[in-house]
């Protein structure tokens, strides 16, 4: 077996991840198996089927990122909202076909064009200010990478990382926060809120955060937007805060995991968690992989899978 060059890897020991990120110890708690063929090994369903919230979720970042860097520029707002929907239009936009990106009936080219500018309508006079770093530019995509001060215990010189971006670092009332933007087809309710209480990627934003800016981060301000097929898109804010108590808590949790995760990767061996074939209705990528013989599963994997890194330490932001 052969896996995708991966820079995130110990040289050491080429299954082993050192810079993790809210991607990668989410698949790693979601279930070891999965973590295994995802982010290990690199599998990836051929097509666009699985890809689609991922990337209208990027292009909606990015083009939110170009907005708030027009602002600090100078721009007016709707200079802003043309440069971010400029790149949007380009970015889904295939050259080589001649075709734009297709999405699904929820998530498409019209609906994210209309889901961004519609988004920044509503919150041309947010009170929520950005923060401009020293270099004069709007902390949006702010890339982080520090060392969590643990070593493998196959190796004295090599040590794990926490890595990521952070979407954006706000002012409000006197306090620091994360924005974070959010896009679902599901209703805004109090049940779509809960799933961000305990969240692994609030918990790493909130912890680099506080590290990477040398000051207290209270916790993250979340921007949801609910994409509708025929109608425009809805939109609700709420405030998650995070305790210094909670974050402990969650740090040594980290490192347990972490530690469970190169015992995995010394033996060869990631677990399947059962639990997690079926979650919210949907069935795991991989579930028909895993519920084949462990003789045939590479065979299957490679007829419907195909191979891509996912590499925390890319950075992005900072246009």
């Amino acid at each position: 077996m052969s896996w995708p060059e991966n820079t995130a890897f110990s040289p050491t020991l080429p299954t082993l991840q050192l810079y993790w990120d809210s991607v990668s110890t989410g698949a790693l708690k979601k279930c070891p198996r999965y973590y295994q063929l995802a982010n290990v090994e690199g599998w990836t369903r051929k097509g666009t089927e699985g890809r689609v919230d991922l990337d209208f979720g990027i292009w909606l970042h990015s083009g939110r990122e170009r907005y708030y860097h027009a602002r600090a520029d100078g721009k007016t707002h709707e200079e802003g909202v043309d440069a971010a929907l400029q790149y949007v239009l380009t970015a889904t936009w295939n050259p080589e076909t001649q075709r734009p990106w297709q999405g699904d009936q929820y998530k498409n080219r019209l609906s994210l064009a209309r889901t961004l500018v519609d988004y920044l309508d509503k919150y041309e006079f947010d009170p929520l200010v950005t923060v401009i770093k020293f270099d004069k530019k709007p902390a949006v995509e702010v890339t982080f990478k520090f060392p969590l001060g643990w070593n493998p215990e196959h190796s004295a010189t090599e040590e794990f990382w926490l890595c990521g971006h952070l979407d954006r670092v706000v002012d409000f009332q006197g306090k620091t926060y994360i924005s974070d933007l959010k896009s679902t087809r599901h209703d805004l309710g109090d049940r779509y809120w809960k799933q961000f209480l305990l969240s692994n990627q609030f918990n790493i934003y909130t912890v680099a955060g506080n590290l990477v800016l040398k000051s207290k981060v209270s916790g993250l301000i979340v921007d949801a937007c609910q994409v509708l097929v025929t109608e425009p898109a809805r939109f609700s804010r709420r405030i998650i805060e995070k305790t210094e108590a909670q974050l402990s808590e969650f740090m040594r949790a980290m490192r347990t995991l972490l530690h469970q995760a190169e015992s995995y990767a010394r033996n060869n061996f990631w677990p399947q968690n059962e639990n997690a074939c079926f979650q919210y209705g949907r069935p795991c990528e991989f579930l028909e992989i895993c519920g084949r013989a462990p003789s045939v599963r590479e065979q299957w994997l490679k007829a419907d899978f195909t191979k891509r890194v996912w590499d925390p330490l890319i950075a992005r932001g900072d246009i």
